[in-house]
């Protein structure tokens, strides 16, 4: 029997600051690969024609083998890792999103933040892109909320009083060896960070030393569903794996807890 509603949002504001509680079934996760392999190829479709074919044979999870032909920070940036929106709304016809729904609603879905922009009316379901041993291709441990305040996202997209709920889903991972690392207890805490202006948009950099702070690697196979509070401190895990990480990111936002 699976966990009651009260205690999976007990565990998200009051405990534990995230919930492994749910799981896509097989078809799903081969739908949400598939529509993002689908942008994948476009992508490098429309930069890289020549190399299509190969990308298309090697799949997704081991693009790090191929990635030497592409400029990888040249095309991956955040923007063409957005679904578009039909993609998004086939997501949100999987029986995954009823549950949400049933279980969180009502609430709105994040729109596309990119730069210094928002784009209105189109829902933001983007997917990271992490290749072995890559230490630049993840970002630095931050909580979602720091973003929202920074990037004043809060003001110019969230109605008054709402609070934001990630949900990060691995596609393609090794557990143990890449995925989600985050700090337990965080979102109980106060920290202190400043904001500075990269790549034409202000973010928020966590002061003093990332590499004292303890951080626990999540146990997540693919499909496994880990849905977590803005102010929990995150960040994605160095890949000490063998294959391409891929995982998918969607924002909830709540007017109520």
């Amino acid at each position: 029997m699976g966990q009651p509603i009260l205690e999976i949002k007990k565990q998200l504001y009051q405990d534990l600051g995230y919930t492994l509680h749910y799981k896509l079934t097989p078809t799903e996760l081969e739908v949400m690969r598939r529509l993002v392999f689908e942008q994948y190829l476009s992508v490098i479709e429309s930069n890289y024609p020549q190399y299509l074919e190969k990308f298309q044979s090697a799949g997704i999870e081991n693009y790090h083998s191929l990635s030497h032909l592409v400029d990888h920070s040249g095309i991956w940036f955040k923007l063409n890792r957005c679904l578009l929106q039909p993609s998004c709304e086939a997501i949100k016809s999987l029986s995954f999103w009823s549950v949400l729904k049933n279980d969180f609603g009502p609430f709105k879905t994040g729109e596309v933040v990119y730069e210094r922009s928002i784009e209105k009316g189109r829902d933001e379901m983007y997917w990271r892109i992490v290749r072995p041993n890559q230490p630049t291709d993840v970002g630095t441990l931050h909580a979602d909320a720091w973003f929202h305040k920074t990037m004043k996202i809060r003001d110019r997209a969230f109605p008054e009083g709402a609070h934001a709920l990630k949900i990060w889903i691995p596609l393609y991972v090794e557990p143990g060896k890449n995925g989600l690392a985050i700090i337990e207890d965080s979102h109980q805490k106060s920290w202190d960070y400043r904001a500075e202006d990269i790549e034409n948009t202000m973010k928020p950099r966590l002061n003093g030393d990332e590499s004292l702070l303890p951080t626990k690697l999540l146990d997540t196979p693919p499909g496994q569903v880990v849905i977590f509070n803005e102010d929990l401190v995150h960040v994605g895990a160095v890949n000490r794996g063998n294959f391409t990480r891929i995982s998918l990111e969607i924002t909830l936002i709540k007017t109520a807890c």
